[in-house]
C-alpha cells in the first residue's frame, strides 16, 4: 500500500481528520503497562502522536516511507519503515477487502488483551468540521481516487463536482462522522 499514498502523502497528512479520543482511552485502559506500544500502519503518524501522550515510547511503522516523511516529529516516537512483502497487486487487494468488511477478517495473530474476549473489531466515530475544499482535499488524498486518476479516470468531473456543490448547501460547513474500526492484541502470548 506504500505505493498508493507517495503522490498525496502530504495531501493525506494534511487533510486525515483526528481520531477520537475515546478509541486511545479504550487502547490504554486495556494495556496494563504504558511503557510501550506500536502503531502498525502509522501512514503520517497521526494515531502515534496521540498515543504518545499515554505511553512512553511509541513505534509507528508503516510501508510507504513518503508518509513518514509528514509524520510528527516527537521525543518518544520512532518511526520504521516497514517495506511491504506483498506486491502492489495483493496490497491493494487486501486494503479494499480490509476496508470493506471493516478488518473483520484480517490475519490477526495476537492474543486478546486486558479485559477483552477478542481482538475486535471496536467501533469508535470521529467527527470534524470540513468545508467544501476540506472535503474535496479529503476525497482527493484517497488512494481509490489516486488509483482512478492514475489510470485516466476523473471521480471527480465538474459534473460530479456540481452535485457535491448543490448538496453541500450554502451553510459552509458540515460536521462529517466517520466511522473507524480496531483490532487491538497482544503479542506477549501469541
Amino acid at each position: 500500500m506504500a505505493k498508493l499514498f507517495v503522490k498525496q502523502a502530504k495531501q493525506y497528512a494534511n487533510a486525515r481528520p483526528t481520531y477520537p479520543q475515546p478509541l486511545f482511552q479504550f487502547i490504554a485502559s486495556k494495556t496494563p503497562s504504558h511503557n510501550l506500544v506500536r502503531d502498525a500502519g502509522t501512514g503520517s503518524g497521526l494515531a502515534a502522536k496521540s498515543l504518545a501522550a499515554i505511553y512512553k515510547n511509541v513505534i509507528g511503522a508503516d510501508a510507504s516511507e513518503k508518509q513518514l516523511e509528514f509524520a510528527a516529529n516527537l521525543p518518544n516516537v520512532r518511526y520504521r519503515h516497514t517495506p511491504p512483502t506483498m506486491s502492489m497487486a495483493e496490497l491493494e487487494q487486501m486494503h479494499v477487502n480490509l476496508l470493506r468488511d471493516n478488518y473483520k477478517n484480517i490475519d490477526f495473530p495476537f492474543e486478546p488483551v486486558n479485559g477483552a474476549n477478542h481482538t475486535g473489531t471496536f467501533k469508535f466515530v470521529t467527527e470534524t468540521a470540513m468545508d467544501f475544499n476540506d472535503f474535496l482535499t479529503y476525497i482527493k488524498s484517497w488512494s481509490a481516487y489516486q488509483t482512478a486518476k492514475a489510470k485516466g479516470v476523473e471521480l471527480l468531473g465538474e459534473d460530479m463536482l456540481q452535485k457535491f456543490k448543490l448538496a453541500w448547501g450554502e451553510d459552509g460547513q458540515i460536521v462529517a462522522k466517520l466511522s473507524i474500526y480496531l483490532r487491538i492484541g497482544s503479542a506477549e502470548n501469541a
